[in-house]
């Protein structure tokens, strides 16, 4: 026999799945106030980087209103089962006006989050669980993304009071009132039911995490190098170099990078310099096989990326700064970077007036994010 009290089985997924995703987004704020707050808090509770813990805040809110719709359309052709017998007309209005409350804020909420997230200046891309980037739907202007940002912080303190006088409501049903609305709603049977309530939202914690790390695309990334001879430029190369690289757009005190080259794959466009590139008077690949270049710092503002860091090259290390452009589309960043050193400070080359001493260094890089 059918008990027309119950919830159908699509109505119950729906509103479990949202209210696990709900709580996630939920604590995603805290953390993220609290990163605000304190710095390093959620890498020290969760190993979590600032640029996942807003992903995924932003990527739960993404998934929170596609559900939202469908739910909207399901109760539209699905008559809710009636309220108990017995329920006051107060009781039966508060509770009508909290779940008209819960939708409102379910919809506004991923709406005012995405005009702050679109209108800051920082310009950080909302990639939905690293795979489905969402365009922004205004230019940057601090002043509007403060606005929106705002009306988010406001929206978030009223659906915790929603959800908490929600909660509060079914377990009073329950353990009050003792009736059957908490259980007609419980997925899988009561005991299973409560099993699933207590874990599910911890489900979607996860898939965001440690989104930092990128790897570069060598079919689409070249180390170069610019050197004067005579009234020439010549361009070189170098064919074997591999990065590790830690970025994080909005936790920018945690980022690296170490380059380490191949000095033998040197090539150049001057065939008078060729021969000599990789002997002992210049790069000595013989006695130093590997370059390295390392940086303990990042620094993007959303155009322009600073690298400052060190060179190892023929055994010497001194200070180096790569500084240019750094575009993020998505899961893939692409840089242009340029720096300039004296060859004559790696004891590289003679003292040939017809070669420049300074050397231009050229990096053409396209990274895509991992976890």
């Amino acid at each position: 026999m059918i008990d027309m009290r119950a919830w159908h089985p699509i109505a119950k997924l729906l509103h479990w799945v949202m209210a696990a995703l709900l709580l996630s987004m939920i604590g995603c704020g805290f953390l993220m106030a609290q990163t605000a707050a304190k710095g390093d808090f959620a890498a020290r509770v969760l190993g979590l980087r600032v640029y996942d813990l807003y992903q995924l805040h932003k990527s739960i809110g993404v998934s929170l209103f596609a559900l939202l719709v469908l739910r909207v359309v399901w109760r539209a052709l699905h008559r809710p089962p009636p309220f108990p017998q017995g329920m006051s007309a107060g009781v039966v209005r508060a509770a009508k006006l909290t779940h008209l409350g819960l939708y409102v804020l379910m919809a506004t909420m991923p709406l005012t989050g995405w005009l702050m997230a679109s209108s800051s200046p920082l310009g950080i891309p909302t990639v939905v669980f690293g795979v489905l980037p969402i365009p922004h739907l205004v230019g940057p202007d601090a002043e509007v993304s403060a606005f929106w940002g705002r009306l988010h912080w406001m929206g978030g303190v009223s659906m915790l009071a929603l959800v908490t006088l929600h909660v509060a409501g079914a377990l009073k049903h329950h353990f009050v009132d003792r009736d059957d609305v908490l259980r007609h709603m419980l997925p899988f049977g009561r005991r299973l039911g409560w099993v699933v309530v207590l874990i599910l939202p911890f489900a979607f914690v996860h898939p965001a995490l440690a989104q930092t790390h990128w790897k570069v695309d060598p079919a689409k990334s070249t180390l170069a190098f610019e050197v004067k001879i005579g009234t020439s430029i010549a361009f070189g190369t170098f064919s074997d170099w591999t990065a590790h690289i830690q970025f994080d757009p909005q936790d920018q005190n945690q980022n690296s990078v170490q380059v380490q080259v191949s000095t033998a794959t040197a090539s150049i466009s001057a065939p008078q310099a060729a021969a000599p590139l990789a002997g002992s008077s210049w790069l000595d690949a013989d006695a130093f096989p590997v370059a390295e270049f390392v940086a303990d710092s990042l620094t993007w503002d959303g155009q322009h990326l600073t690298v400052p860091g060190t060179l190892t090259l023929k055994g010497v290390t001194l200070p180096l700064v790569l500084s240019g452009t750094l575009d993020i589309a998505g899961s893939t960043a692409t840089a242009q970077l340029r720096s300039t050193l004296s060859r004559h400070d790696f004891g590289i080359g003679d003292a040939n007036p017809a070669v420049s001493t300074d050397v231009i260094i050229a990096v053409s890089l396209t990274a895509h994010r991992v976890q």
